[in-house]
């Protein structure tokens, strides 16, 4: 079974094109738009995943 790595892959993503100073982390609004939005989608796909696993596990124990 494949781990998911969407966290590692946010937090990679996010951090790719991050200014840092001794204190502050700065991120473009774009950028992180960008990101949200592909982690949103990335968990999306995760769940979908996820039920159709359930719902193929659950035919198969109604057909046998």
């Amino acid at each position: 079974m494949n781990r998911p790595h969407i966290a590692e892959n946010f937090v990679s993503e996010l951090m790719s094109t991050h200014i840092e100073d001794a204190t502050l982390i700065t991120f473009r609004i774009d950028h992180l738009t960008a990101c949200i939005n592909q982690l949103a989608s990335d968990i999306m796909s995760r769940e979908k995943l996820v039920f159709e696993r359930y719902v193929l596990s659950q035919l198969s124990t109604l057909i046998l």
